[in-house]
């Protein structure tokens, strides 16, 4: 496909699936010495926190925060408790309104229902299914 541009379907496929990587990568590299350096829980704190302090892209932020989500919170709520429930309720009730606030596509729709689908899930039990890691 040289000279042509890539449709959002088959970039936010990809994205998602480098995403998956990289937090996979975060949450299990204290078990995976010689990358325990360079992947760790805070790189996903910090990730978040960049994240937040951005304006949100109506093509990929809800995607992004999805996988974020799902790979990481589990492991995130264990490692920071109390503090990384409050940022994610905090999340929901703030940040969430700014990104269901951009006008956006039927792709960005469905990402964004999938991300309310998973902060739905974590303030009805209190926190997020663990993540499984790919075999």
């Amino acid at each position: 496909m040289e000279g042509k541009i890539e449709e959002d379907v088959h970039f936010h496929k990809r994205m998602t699936g480098v995403l998956n990587l990289y937090f996979t990568l975060l949450i299990t590299a204290n078990s995976l010495s010689n990358l325990s350096g360079c992947f760790t829980i805070k790189k996903a704190w910090q990730f978040l926190a960049d994240v937040l302090n951005m304006t949100p892209r109506p093509e990929i932020t809800a995607e992004m925060l999805t996988v974020f989500f799902k790979c990481t919170g589990y492991q995130l709520q264990n490692v920071y408790g109390k503090q990384f429930s409050k940022l994610v309720i905090t999340f929901q009730t703030d940040y969430l309104k700014l990104i269901k606030s951009i006008k956006s596509d039927k792709q960005s729709e469905a990402a964004v229902g999938r991300l309310t689908s998973i902060l739905d899930e974590f303030l009805k039990n209190g926190k997020f299914s663990e993540w499984k890691k790919p075999n």
